[in-house]
C-alpha cells in the first residue's frame, strides 16, 4: 500500500532505451537493497520504447513502498529536433522534461543507469538545495583530462572544477519551472549546438551559479590509477566507456557484479561481456581519442557560445 504522505515520497527518474533495460536492473537491485523503509519510492522509467517482457521483469522490484512506473515520451520526441552524435541517444535529454511533465513535485532525483548504489539514496534527495536548480558532482572525468577543461571554461564559460556531471541530479522541479529551464534549453539549443555533451552542457550553462555541490562520493567514476576509499563511496557511476559489461578490468566492478548477480538480467549481461569484440574494443579506444581531439578544436573556435555572449556583454 502506498504512503501518501507527501513529505515521504523520493520520487526517483531514470531514462533509457530498450537496450539498456538490463543495467537499470543492476542500479534498481542496489537501491533496494540499500534503501531505508522510512519512505516510499516512486521510480519513474523515462523511455522511447521498451518491450513488454523487459516490462514485466523490471515490474518484479514493486514492493509495497518500491513503485515502477513507465513513462512513454515517444510522442514528445516527435515534437522536438534533438541533436545526437555517436553512441548518445535522445534519451539523454529526457532528464529536462520532468519539471514540466510532473507538476506534482517540487523536488526529484534524477539518476543515470550505468550506476550502482552503496549507501541509502534517501541521503542523497535530503541534500539541502535552498535556492538552487539543482544539486550535482563535479566532473571528476573533465577534472582529468586538459582538453576537457579547455572545452568547458572556453566554449561554455564553466570553470571546469564546477561543471557538473548531468548522470547524478538532485532536482529543485519548482525552481525548473518557475525559471523555465526548459524554454530556455530549447532556446539555446537552437541558438548553439554543444556536441561533446549535449544535455550535460546545456545543463552546466542554464544552470551554472545555480547548483548546490554534493560530494564527490555521490558520483564516483571508476578511473585507472586512483586509490578509492571504497568504505565511504556512497554510488559508482560506470561513466562513458568505463562499462563493467564490456571489460573485466574496471575499477570498482565488483560493485556493479554484486548486485548484477540478483538480476533476472544476469546471465544476458554475462553474455554481452563475453561478446564484446576486439572491434568494439578499437571503437571505445577510437571514440576517447575523438572526443578529447574534438573538445580542444572546439575550445580552439572564434565563436564559442562564450565568446559570443562575452561581446554581447560588452
Amino acid at each position: 500500500m502506498k504512503n501518501n504522505n507527501k513529505d515521504s515520497v523520493i520520487p526517483i527518474f531514470f531514462a533509457i532505451d530498450n537496450n539498456y533495460v538490463p543495467f537499470l536492473a543492476v542500479a534498481l537491485e542496489s537501491i533496494q537493497a540499500n534503501c531505508s523503509k522510512d519512505y516510499q519510492y516512486e521510480i519513474y522509467i523515462l523511455n522511447n520504447g521498451i518491450n513488454d517482457e523487459y516490462m514485466e521483469m523490471i515490474k518484479q522490484y514493486e514492493k509495497d513502498n518500491y513503485h515502477i512506473n513507465y513513462v512513454d515520451l515517444e510522442k514528445r520526441l516527435k515534437t522536438l529536433k534533438l541533436h545526437v552524435r555517436d553512441y548518445y541517444t535522445t534519451t539523454i535529454y529526457f532528464r529536462l522534461f520532468i519539471a514540466d511533465i510532473f507538476p506534482e513535485y517540487d523536488k526529484a532525483l534524477y539518476l543515470d543507469a550505468d550506476i550502482i548504489v552503496k549507501g541509502d539514496i534517501a541521503e542523497l534527495y535530503n541534500f539541502q538545495l535552498e535556492d538552487n536548480l539543482v544539486g550535482a558532482i563535479a566532473d571528476d572525468v573533465v577534472s582529468a583530462c586538459d582538453e576537457f577543461k579547455n572545452y568547458t571554461m572556453n566554449v561554455l564559460g564553466v570553470p571546469f572544477d564546477q561543471y557538473f556531471n548531468s548522470g547524478i541530479l538532485v532536482m529543485n522541479l519548482k525552481k525548473f519551472r518557475e525559471e523555465h529551464v526548459f524554454d530556455q534549453f530549447i532556446d539555446l539549443l537552437n541558438k548553439f549546438i554543444f556536441d561533446i555533451a549535449p544535455d550535460q552542457d546545456y545543463l552546466n550553462v542554464i544552470c551554472h551559479n545555480h547548483v548546490k555541490y554534493i560530494p564527490a562520493i555521490w558520483n564516483t567514476a571508476p578511473l585507472p590509477n586512483r586509490t578509492y576509499d571504497e568504505e565511504n563511496i556512497k554510488l559508482i557511476h560506470y561513466k562513458l566507456t568505463a562499462k563493467p559489461w564490456h571489460y573485466k578490468d574496471i575499477p570498482l566492478s565488483q560493485y556493479f557484479w554484486q548486485y548484477a548477480k540478483k538480476t533476472p538480467f544476469y546471465l544476458q549481461i554475462i553474455d554481452i561481456l563475453n561478446n564484446y569484440s576486439l572491434d568494439n574494443i578499437r571503437n571505445d579506444a577510437l571514440t576517447e581519442v575523438n572526443l578529447k581531439r574534438k573538445a580542444q578544436e572546439e575550445a580552439d573556435l572564434d565563436n564559442t557560445y562564450y565568446q559570443v555572449i562575452s561581446r554581447k556583454g560588452k
